[in-house]
């Protein structure tokens, strides 16, 4: 991780599958306390961004997502 967090306490926090590092310990502590309300904003901003997707994306989303298991599964 470098020269820059040597000798230094870290707090980690996990977000879904991701860890997010940092050595300010209010910074996790807050975090940690709201990170489901900033997911929640980052998804809502990447909506607006995006726009809402139709109902044919949805679907074919979730095909895809089963697709990957199914085919996972039987390799």
């Amino acid at each position: 991780m470098g020269n820059e967090f040597a000798n230094k306490q870290l707090y980690v926090i996990k977000i879904f599958d991701s860890l997010l590092i940092t050595d300010n310990k209010e910074k996790a502590e807050e975090i940690e306390k709201r990170k489901e309300e900033f997911l929640k904003e980052g998804i809502e901003k990447l909506f607006d961004f995006l726009g809402e997707p139709t109902e044919k994306e949805i679907k074919e989303v979730i095909k895809r997502s089963r697709e990957r298991r199914f085919s996972s599964i039987q390799t």
